[in-house]
């Protein structure tokens, strides 16, 4: 299992369906009050910015605009 417990600073994370790092399974922030458990292939990030570019290069916007 992998593990992001309690990170100072707080830590960008993805999760990946396995080491080739091709399919995003999920991602998100793990803040100092928090704990990320899972069984899939980690990768943290402190730069928010390469995380968001990470995630774009997969065809993911962590930040998409709201519909109104």
């Amino acid at each position: 299992m992998n593990s992001i417990a309690f990170p100072n600073p707080p830590l960008y994370w993805i999760t990946w369906e396995d080491d080739t790092e091709t399919t995003v399974q999920g991602y998100g922030l793990v803040t100092t009050q928090e704990r990320l458990d899972t069984i899939h292939h980690l990768t943290s990030y402190i730069d928010e910015a390469v995380w968001k570019s990470v995630l774009l290069q997969h065809g993911i916007d962590p930040d998409p605009d709201e519909e109104e």
